[in-house]
């Protein structure tokens, strides 16, 4: 930060200067000129390797959300399955049972006689 306000101090100076006495700034400028630029480039590396990260992790938590999705159907599919099971369970069930009675029924007809 201080480098900075340095640079933004001089500048006006070596700008409104002529002849002789800006040439002699001029190498004082051509050096802050320099790091301003390794600066500003190791800043800008710096924010790219920040926005890739931040990309990254977005398309992380895409992935996360359509995996999410796929489970997600997946379960209603499974959900649907056992619920006909189920159903077709109960169905078997109760027609045992109406056969069990009625072969009861018939069986115990058959020892009254």
């Amino acid at each position: 930060m201080n480098r900075m306000v340095v640079i933004f101090l001089l500048m006006p100076v070596t700008w409104t200067q002529r002849g002789a006495a800006a040439e002699k700034h001029n190498p004082l400028h051509q050096r802050l000129r320099r790091r301003l630029n390794q600066q500003f480039k190791r800043f800008q590396q710096m924010t790219f390797t920040h926005l890739q990260s931040i990309a990254e992790k977005h398309n992380i938590s895409n992935n996360t959300d359509s995996r999410f999705q796929v489970l997600s159907l997946e379960f209603k599919r499974i959900s649907r399955e056992l619920r006909a099971f189920k159903a077709m369970t109960e169905h078997s069930l109760n027609s045992l049972k109406s056969w069990t009675k009625s072969y009861e029924f018939c069986d115990w007809r058959s020892s009254v006689s």
